[in-house]
């Protein structure tokens, strides 16, 4: 269970198809895998998404866009502050991501080709500390902490784009040790994980609202990294041992039932484990593998929902 990268991202702050065959595991593939680490990569045609940080500064993240093919990397979040990319608004090179400092964390956009920072919806603008921001094409979806009687929460939102209303689907308790990642936002489903003693994945339905936990194994092993390829019909999710690089696997299951026995899809080496969130382009599983030994890079499952 990849615990120790989590807390590192969260204290500043899968995706593939079912194969033709079950045994047909798919391997990783490198997409971008320089010195320090990548998390959180996505991918259209024209840039590759991801935050970073360097050998120098580990605790320092930044996002970056990426051009597929020539020019260089821009960094997105503001000087002085951090930044965690959170996805593209589709059909466009505009980014949604989270800038934080300590003065605060924000929810932000970014035009990566005309390098401009864009206002973000009204209902984001509050002072509270936000955070693990995606979007789709209609809604947007974040976590934000808020305090009630003395206890913190953090909830999660689905803001609605068409009238900047908010939902909140989800309410979590803070509990000392406990981590949350907001893995995916579609136009039907919303996902995350709440990291405890183990790791737990949600699903929200939007189009009939609910809340289902996606069933746990005899043993309670850590289930992660969950996203939906909504065309399919099918949630993907990594399953591990306890404790970094041990039996992690890729599973697929179908959204109409959940319950039903996952496919195993993909395996990740012995001593390396999935790192966060996950997405898909152009039918490929985008990923940051992390070596246990320290450092993450982008990697793929090509052709992984074909």
């Amino acid at each position: 269970m990849l615990r120790r990268l989590i807390a590192v991202v969260l204290a500043v702050g899968v995706v593939v198809a079912l194969p033709q065959l079950a045994s047909a595991l798919i391997a990783p593939t490198e997409v971008f895998d320089p010195p320090g680490s990548q998390l959180g990569p996505y991918r259209n045609a024209a840039y590759l998404l991801y935050s970073a940080n360097t050998r120098d500064r580990p605790r320092h993240w930044d996002a970056f866009g990426r051009p597929l093919v020539g020019g260089a990397p821009t960094k997105m979040n503001a000087s002085g502050t951090n930044g965690y990319a959170g996805g593209f608004d589709p059909g466009t090179n505009v980014v949604i991501y989270q800038e934080y400092s300590s003065q605060g964390s924000d929810i932000r956009l970014f035009d990566l080709d005309t390098k401009q920072r864009l206002r973000a919806p009204r209902p984001l603008h509050t002072g509270a500390w936000e955070f693990e921001p995606h979007i789709s094409t209609s809604f947007m979806s974040f976590f934000r902490w808020q305090r009630v009687n003395g206890v913190w929460f953090a909830n999660l939102y689905l803001l609605d784009r068409s009238d900047d209303s908010l939902t909140k689907i989800a309410s979590v308790r803070d509990r000392s040790g406990q981590y949350l990642l907001n893995d995916f936002l579609g136009e039907h489903y919303v996902t995350w994980t709440i990291c405890a003693a183990t790791c737990t994945v949600r699903v929200y339905d939007i189009d009939v609202p609910g809340v289902t936990k996606l069933p746990s194994t005899a043993d309670n092993k850590p289930q992660y990294a969950s996203t939906v390829d909504e065309t399919g019909g099918v949630l993907f999710f990594v399953r591990s041992g306890f404790g970094c690089g041990l039996g992690v696997n890729f599973w697929s299951v179908p959204t109409a039932d959940l319950s039903a026995a996952p496919t195993k899809v993909a395996s990740i080496p012995a001593g390396e484990d999935v790192a966060n969130s996950a997405s898909l382009d152009a039918g490929d599983l985008l990923f940051g593998k992390y070596s246990c030994g320290g450092w993450t890079g982008i990697y793929a499952l090509p052709g992984a929902a074909t």
